[in-house]
């Protein structure tokens, strides 16, 4: 997981095709997001950077995702 400290949001990728961004305080699922093909996502660590999350498979593919609101 990635905890965004300064926006009290956590981004989670476990096992399996989606990837959560979840609010620090409440615990709450503020948004999911389900990757294509998902059977072969194996959960890591995403990442964020400015207004990116990016995140890998076991394919040895990167997703970079931009988040539209903060």
């Amino acid at each position: 997981y990635y905890l965004d400290y300064k926006n009290g949001k956590i981004y989670a990728h476990p096992w399996g095709p989606s990837i959560f961004c979840i609010d620090a305080k409440t615990g709450d699922i503020l948004w999911e997001y389900e990757y294509e093909n998902g059977t072969s996502r194996l959960g890591g660590a995403p990442y964020k950077i400015g207004k990116y999350i990016i995140d890998g498979d076991t394919q040895g593919y990167l997703y970079v995702l931009e988040l539209l609101e903060e």
